[in-house]
């Protein structure tokens, strides 16, 4: 499996890291390459990636904090075989943190939901996904924009 963690605080990037826990192999086939692009009739500001493997994710992650944007939309599932990512990246008006994590166990999910509802911050998006025979989970948690900031 690969875990991904990727934070971001007030717009800076303080992790962006690809970790290997296991042993999923990204076929040689690999899916379509991920499409970075807004729609015509998008804001202009909004960037989407599409069917990007747990390396391209990391990537566009990484690269969100200094071009002022977060995730606003993450999604996962199985493409012929392979995970990918879908995701869609807004400006942080707020500038706001937000981390992602990627690929936890429901006991790692747990404790993440925990630490960071300690922490002020809200969980936006979930999902498990079933690669049998683990279910790995996927967490977008954001600061709570009605939370004070010292």
């Amino acid at each position: 499996m690969v875990a991904g963690i990727f934070c971001v605080y007030r717009s800076l990037l303080l992790i962006g890291l690809l970790t290997g826990l296991g042993s999923m192999a990204i076929a040689a086939a690999a899916p379509q390459p991920p499409k970075s692009d807004a729609g015509p009739a998008a804001n202009p500001e909004t960037v989407q990636l599409k069917s990007a493997t747990p390396a391209e994710f990391g990537k566009f992650a990484d690269g969100l904090a200094g071009r002022g944007l977060w995730i606003s939309r993450l999604s996962t599932r199985v493409y012929r075989g392979s995970q990918v990512f879908d995701a869609t990246a807004e400006p942080n008006t707020g500038e706001l943190a937000w981390v992602v994590h990627a690929n936890l166990t429901a006991d790692e999910f747990a404790e993440k939901q925990k630490t960071y509802s300690a922490d002020g911050f809200v969980l936006k998006a979930s999902q498990i996904l079933t690669m049998r025979p683990r279910k790995m989970h996927l967490g977008l948690w954001t600061q709570d924009a009605e939370a004070k900031v010292e």
